[in-house]
């Protein structure tokens, strides 16, 4: 079960994303820039108040599209935030039924991912072959300088 982050309510998360668009619609704001035309959305995490803030991307400049849309923008704003609240607080816990895997996992790095597989500390996943790097990749590789162990004796 999940918390919604703005009021008591508990459920699952579908439920609960389905709740936070219909019962806190102040949590998101839209605007249009008045320069550009450009509409954009903006939800602030209630723990730590970290923000998001991104361009709804219509395919016309129809001035009433916020208001036309305005549920469907803030299922996105919400659904980002519960990842924030995922990835960050760990406030949200993964779908039903995941919530042992998920304590298993290893911790996510500063960027929310553990890096490249095969990179060093990042093991590839069963049955994958080591992927083949893009050709400015294979550069930087063969300049880096490997350290060469050497045996006592060679002193």
């Amino acid at each position: 079960m999940t918390r919604c982050p703005l009021c008591q309510l508990q459920g699952p998360r579908g439920e609960l994303h389905a709740h936070m668009a219909d019962a806190h619609p102040q949590a998101v704001s839209t605007w249009s820039e008045p320069d550009s035309g450009r509409m954009r959305y903006r939800i602030r995490c209630p723990l730590c108040g970290a923000e998001h803030e991104a361009r709804v991307k219509p395919r016309s400049h129809d001035p009433g599209f916020l208001e036309g849309f305005a549920r469907e923008i803030r299922l996105v704003a919400f659904d980002m935030l519960l990842c924030h609240l995922e990835a960050e607080h760990d406030d949200a816990p993964a779908p039903e039924g995941a919530t042992q895997e998920r304590a298993k996992l290893p911790a996510a790095g500063p960027a929310g991912g553990r890096g490249r597989p095969g990179a060093d500390g990042v093991p590839l996943p069963p049955g994958m072959a080591e992927p083949q790097l893009p050709g400015w990749m294979q550069a930087v590789e063969a300049m880096k300088v490997r350290k060469v162990k050497t045996s006592g004796s060679d002193r």
